[in-house]
């Protein structure tokens, strides 16, 4: 009878698990989540309940660290002012803070945080079979099923809405990747077109932001520079790109 009892309490607290209807505007901010997650001040004692805690608690930081780790690049015409005040327009990698960056730097980043956030991705499948079985050892004692019953509504949680917000991430670096890419084709790493005769429309056509920033001559010339010294040193990967287009 306890354990019919511990069944029922759990399978009350657990109800149906659904995305949360706010997503659309949270992802929006990478610092808010369209879950909740807290580690509860006291473990059960129970190991395989606790087990579970430490598995969702781990991967619910993995997720917040990825997210605030992410440096977002964008290829962006740059005016480029000279002392005399006239303009010449240049084309360059940028970094969420119109700071210019290298096209090699930019990609090995993002190999890098694709890795990772592909591994997560994979580890937050662990929490379906974790939840199985946290349930499970919930079922003898009635009384610490309703205490953290909710708890195994709130890990899966984690898997559906984080794992919808890291593919939201995984697709926009993917796009972002194809555009520096195509920059590495178009320009060459201080910003000059490779091609003269290729016509602005064209250029245009090939990225998503077209808004230039401008840059004193001596800053730029400054950052040029230096991105040109640390780049040459910088191997960049192929990464299977097919992979996040299927996500």
């Amino acid at each position: 009878m306890k354990k019919i009892l511990g069944f029922l309490a759990v399978a009350m607290l657990l109800g149906v698990i659904a995305p949360q209807t706010a997503y659309a505007e949270k992802k929006k901010d990478k610092e808010k989540k369209g879950w909740k997650w807290e580690m509860p001040k006291k473990m059960t004692g129970i190991d395989e309940f606790d087990h579970y805690l430490r598995v969702c608690d781990t991967l619910n930081t993995r997720i917040l660290t990825y997210m605030d780790s992410v440096t977002f690049y964008t290829v962006r015409p740059i005016d480029v002012k000279q002392p005399d005040g006239t303009i010449i327009k240049r084309r360059c990698v940028v970094d969420d803070k119109d700071n210019i960056r290298g096209s090699n730097e930019a990609l090995a980043q993002y190999f890098d945080m694709t890795n990772t956030g592909l591994d997560i991705l994979g580890d937050l499948v662990k929490i379906t079979g974790e939840t199985t079985v946290a349930t499970a050892s919930l079922a003898g004692d009635p009384l610490k099923a309703l205490s953290y019953g909710k708890y195994l509504k709130a890990g899966p949680n984690i898997a559906i809405e984080g794992g919808k917000m890291m593919k939201q991430l995984l697709k926009k670096m993917n796009e972002q990747k194809k555009e520096i890419r195509q920059y590495k084709q178009d320009y060459s790493e201080a910003g000059e077109l490779k091609d003269p005769t290729i016509s602005a429309e064209e250029i245009d056509a090939h990225y998503s932001n077209n808004e230039p920033i401008t840059k004193l001559s001596e800053e730029y010339n400054n950052a040029i520079a230096e991105i040109q010294a640390k780049d040459a040193s910088i191997q960049v990967p192929e990464d299977g790109d097919a992979d996040i287009d299927g996500l």
